[in-house]
């Protein structure tokens, strides 16, 4: 972003050529400078948040992950599952003949 050059002295000038004390003057242009100073650092800290902001894309494509990755887990617990009742039912004859 390019700097725009501000004269305080001139602004001064300009400001006692048009009935300001020297120093009223002064403290205009001070409050004038520290204003465009706070607006300066206003405008980068917006553009810093805006930069790590989730876009609509962001989103979608964590939705699709976050989808994916539930579909992984629920097949996951469904193998374990049928795991454990074939585990379970074959273990039912030995069960019967230990009887």
């Amino acid at each position: 972003m390019a700097e725009i050059a501000y004269d305080d002295v001139a602004e001064t000038r300009l400001l006692e050529a048009a009935g300001f004390d020297g120093k009223q003057a002064e403290a205009v242009v001070n409050a004038l400078s520290r204003a465009m100073v706070f607006s300066r650092r206003l405008a980068e800290n917006q553009a810093q948040i805006k930069a790590q902001m989730a876009t609509k894309t962001d989103l979608a494509e964590l939705r699709a992950y976050m989808a994916e990755s539930f579909e992984r887990m629920q097949r996951s617990i469904t193998i374990g599952v049928v795991a454990i009742c074939g585990l379970i039912i074959g273990l039912i004859p030995t069960m019967l003949l230990l009887r």
